[in-house]
């Protein structure tokens, strides 16, 4: 692994921001450690991380990274194990700021530190946000997916979410803060989805994400349909997502809702 200054200036050289170059360098290196020290098997990567690989757009790309254990606890004790073990990579250091808090959200229960990772190429390690949560759904199989890390020279290879089950994930806390979600961007990974999934996994997720959930109100899709509609009626939610920061497609973000909407009626 090339050293983390040489990177950063790697990235912002191809148009990253600062701050986000050296996100993706210590997400790179959590990745390539998770590889390394065999987490593999016990563990999947989640989210915004596996949305800026899939995309490969330094517009998608992400400050904080999800990962969730498979078949392993989730208590403080694990954690600090989990993260001890990282330290398997030459003259890189992973430690844990701060203190472990939990996170309950919903269905989602999990924890959340921050990492501060270094190589000591830079003057301050980078501090990165890290959620753990545990991998319930055995149903949905995991991608066997390959990291590529941004120095092109290694890539780290681990299992992680499905596009369809990001894209249900997502739909999932759209549905249920509707107009009030503050999650913009989230339309925008949904609506290049929506030609990145493969429909009868989707229809799976959706079943056992959803319409087998007491706690979200649409049973079936045209009741999607209906909820959908009525939150991108709405002028506030619309206005969130023109910000530049969300709209990270770079679309109308009318036809992105629009593509949306279509997506599911077609189902």
């Amino acid at each position: 692994m090339k050293p983390f200054a040489e990177q950063i200036e790697s990235l912002v050289a191809r148009g990253y921001g600062q701050a986000a170059a050296q996100a993706k360098v210590a997400h790179d290196a959590v990745l390539l450690a998770m590889d390394v020290s065999g987490f593999k098997k016990s563990s999947t990567v989640k989210g915004g991380v596996v949305m800026s690989h899939v995309t490969n757009d330094i517009r998608r790309t992400t400050m904080d990274m999800d990962i969730a254990f498979v078949h392993r606890s989730i208590s403080d004790l694990s954690i600090v194990r989990f993260v001890r073990r990282l330290n398997c990579l030459p003259k890189v250091r992973i430690s844990i700021f701060g203190t472990i808090g939990e996170l309950l959200h919903e269905d989602y229960r999990g924890k959340r530190l921050y990492l501060d990772v270094t190589d000591g190429s830079i003057p301050d390690p980078i501090r990165m946000k890290l959620d753990i949560g545990v991998h319930t759904h055995s149903d949905i199989e995991q991608i066997d997916y390959s990291f590529l890390l941004s120095d092109g020279t290694e890539s780290a290879d681990l299992f992680a979410n499905p596009n369809e089950q990001i894209f249900t994930e997502k739909l999932l806390s759209l549905l249920r803060h509707r107009r009030l979600s503050r999650r913009p961007k989230d339309v925008f990974d949904l609506c290049y989805l929506c030609d990145n999934v493969d429909v009868a996994k989707l229809r799976a997720c959706l079943d056992s994400l959803i319409f087998s959930n007491r706690r979200v109100a649409p049973t079936n899709v045209g009741e999607i349909v209906v909820v959908l509609r009525d939150v991108f009626t709405s002028r506030q939610f619309m206005r969130r997502l023109a910000s530049a920061k969300a709209n990270w497609l770079q679309t109308d973000p009318v036809k992105a809702t629009e593509r949306i909407v279509r997506f599911f009626e077609s189902l």
